[in-house]
């Protein structure tokens, strides 16, 4: 390179530059001024992204009809919070596993999507909780029926497959603050018993109850113990209370006094008690009668003290604790057990074999979308699908869906017949159709299945050829009222070999058919079969199981943040919808 063209000394400037070591430039930061002045605030409608799934939940909600939630407010007095910006609130914090009223109270303060959904108001936690846990609890079902008829005009559900299970969630409640009914009947009549012990020993002590009854129990109480009631114990003690502590001294306590003293007064102007003899005699005779007297009084005295003390017994102990017992009894209705915590929790088994307080959750799903959603107190679900069918019925105005499918816990005869008078397809399972279906399990040769039934003659053959003879009829009653009908017959089993394998007991074998029991069953089989029933037992176990799973290992929601029946339901409600927005906000985006 040629350097005489930049100066004499170019090359060695050159190579002196080139040795010196290049400083390091200074950092450049952006202007950073918390004190910064703006033309115009910042809009917070700016900051949201355009397919936030919070503008989901705005948008839902506002297409939802909320009148019935408007007329829970009677109106007049001071403004109150717009109930559209509360439940978008509570929604979207369910959605965004918020569940304490304070922490949304604090998101509200804090969190520029509640801002934004809020409108920059700023409700506290004490109007957060009054909104969910009282207005919300009188309309919910409305709401969500108002957000199902959303989804179906809208093309998200077609309302033709209906996948139904339930599960349990935990309650807001003391894990050890059961009330059982067994052990609520046991001691409710211990307590009977001993409160009729304690009125036997009344009677018996008092003599005046003894003329007027004699040996017999007061007729209040009754023959049985069980017929006793707190009722009817507060009256009897109200009653023996008059006997034992009359209101009036007694009388020949009374007229002892008044001969007493007339005795001492007779004494004293008596002239004639001057000798020795004559007035020890009298001091004598006078000393016998206070005793006689003394004792008389004591034996009335203890005699009361003793009554009382049963009385006593009986009004402070016992009848408090059958009080009480009766207030279990009521709780309890038809269930097993209940929490002193939340009174309409019942105890269930989880996975782990411990009792936890919680209520059983059934759902229905097309799409993985809820469509329906009911809580009840008891284990059984099958008892429950009607209750949970007819309010199906009203949340989509009467639109029921073609096929409902569900598992084991379903399937019954109530059920089915329910089904058929609806005209919906049903598959749902029964007890016993994977055993069924399973090739090669081995079978008791003299399992019902292996008896025939010739129904031109009404007999049954059993395995050996042996006829049974039409016996009888029973019927019986569900508990919600459903009469099922069977047919029992007899086998004449007399000298069989088998006798003991076959039945048992020694009168003969019995077999009990019920005809329409039978018929769904067998419809049910081969709606199963078909390749859209193995199409559809294979996507239950996708559209609805996995919600729940959603709900609680995604969602977090494995426990109740209410207490009570009405507004446990209400809060499912915000899990429900929340879960709903957030597949309509997947398939959106």
């Amino acid at each position: 390179m040629d350097y005489t063209l930049f100066g004499e000394n170019a090359k060695e400037d050159y190579q002196i530059r080139k040795r010196k070591k290049k400083r390091p430039s200074e950092p450049k930061f952006k202007d950073y001024n918390q004190n910064q002045l703006m033309l115009l605030p910042p809009s917070t409608e700016d900051m949201i992204p355009e397919k936030h799934i919070v503008r989901t939940v705005n948008r839902v909600i506002d297409n939802m009809k909320i009148d019935p939630l408007v007329k829970t407010y009677k109106g007049g007095g001071r403004k109150a919070y717009d109930p559209l910006m509360l439940l978008k609130v509570l929604v979207y914090a369910y959605l965004m596993r918020i569940y304490s009223s304070r922490e949304i109270a604090k998101a509200l303060r804090e969190n520029v999507n509640f801002m934004w959904l809020s409108g920059m108001q700023r409700p506290d936690f004490r109007t957060i909780n009054n909104f969910r846990s009282g207005r919300l609890k009188k309309v919910m079902e409305g709401l969500f029926s108002s957000m199902v008829m959303f989804l179906s005009e809208n093309k998200y559900i077609k309302i033709e497959d209906y996948f139904v299970d339930g599960t349990k969630i935990e309650a807001n409640a003391n894990k050890y603050s059961y009330v059982w009914a067994n052990n609520t009947k046991r001691y409710k009549k211990n307590v009977q018993k001993k409160i009729k012990e304690l009125i036997e020993h009344i009677n018996k002590v008092n003599e005046e109850e003894n003329k007027r009854y004699g040996d017999r129990d007061l007729e209040e109480l009754g023959e049985d113990a069980l017929e006793i009631t707190s009722e009817k114990i507060e009256k009897q003690v109200e009653r023996l209370n008059k006997i034992i502590n009359p209101a009036s001294v007694d009388t020949e306590s009374k007229k002892d006094d008044e001969e007493k003293e007339q005795k001492e007064k007779e004494e004293k102007k008596s002239k004639n008690k001057s000798k020795r003899d004559k007035r020890d005699k009298k001091d004598k005779e006078k000393k016998e009668e206070n005793k006689e007297l003394k004792e008389k009084k004591r034996g009335n005295k203890n005699k009361r003290r003793e009554l009382q003390k049963a009385l006593n017994q009986i009004s402070k102990k016992y009848l408090p604790k059958l009080k009480k017992y009766e207030q279990q009894e009521r709780i309890l209705g038809q269930r097993s057990s209940y929490s002193k915590t939340d009174i309409d929790s019942t105890f269930f088994r989880n996975k782990e074999e411990q009792y936890r307080p919680g209520y059983n959750v059934i759902i229905g799903t097309e799409n993985q979308i809820i469509l329906n959603y009911s809580l009840h107190q008891k284990a059984s679900e099958t008892d429950k699908f009607i209750e949970h069918m007819l309010k199906l019925k009203q949340i989509t105005n009467q639109n029921m869906p073609k096929r409902v499918i569900g598992d084991g816990a379903y399937g019954s005869e109530e059920n089915y017949d329910f089904l058929e008078k609806e005209n919906i397809e049903s598959y749902l399972k029964y007890t016993g159709f994977y055993q069924e279906e399973i090739k090669g399990v081995k079978r008791n040769d003299f399992d019902k299945t292996n008896f025939r039934y010739d129904e031109g003659e009404n007999i049954i053959i059993c395995p050996q050829g042996r006829r049974m003879r039409f016996d009888r009829i029973e019927e019986k009653l569900t508990t919600s009222g459903y009469k099922q009908e069977k047919l029992i017959y007899r086998g004449d089993c007399h000298g069989c070999q088998y006798l003991s394998i076959c039945s048992k007991t020694s009168q003969g074998r019995t077999i009990q058919i019920n005809k329409k029991w039978d018929k769904y069953k067998q419809k049910a089989k081969e709606n199963l079969k078909t390749p859209v029933g193995e199409r559809l037992r294979k996507q239950r176990n996708v559209d609805v199981e996995s919600v729940f799973g959603d709900i609680k290992q995604n969602q977090r929601f494995k426990r109740f943040n209410l207490r009570g029946l009405e507004k446990v339901n209400a809060e499912f409600g915000l899990v429900a919808m929340a879960h709903n927005i957030k597949k309509i906000a997947n398939m959106t985006n």
